[in-house]
């Protein structure tokens, strides 16, 4: 566990091979910080490759986007596509429901 660190689960949608609008379009609301689009991405498929999107709040207040490749796969590994910080009054979700890390 890293000591002082919160997330949040924000959006999911599977990769499909060739051209995937649906990525896309996440992937383009995270650019973009289009956060009512981004999450309305809530999809799943549980024999997919994925993309999640969380956001993850520091000790000392800071929060950051993270997006990352979730393999179907167990012994593939997980890997951090995109990376920002987020303002505290640009959040993608309001509310106080955190999890520890």
């Amino acid at each position: 566990m890293i000591q002082g660190h919160l997330y949040r689960y924000i959006a999911r949608t599977p990769l499909k091979a060739g051209k995937d609008d649906r990525s896309l379009a996440m992937m383009n609301a995270v650019q973009c910080h289009k956060w009512d689009e981004l999450v309305t991405f809530q999809d799943w498929e549980p024999t997919s490759v994925a993309v999640d999107v969380y956001l993850f709040k520091c000790p000392d207040e800071r929060q950051f986007i993270a997006v990352i490749y979730c393999p179907y796969e167990l012994e593939d590994i997980y890997k951090l596509i995109r990376h920002e910080q987020i303002e505290p009054d640009n959040m993608p979700i309001k509310g106080d429901t955190w999890l520890q890390v």
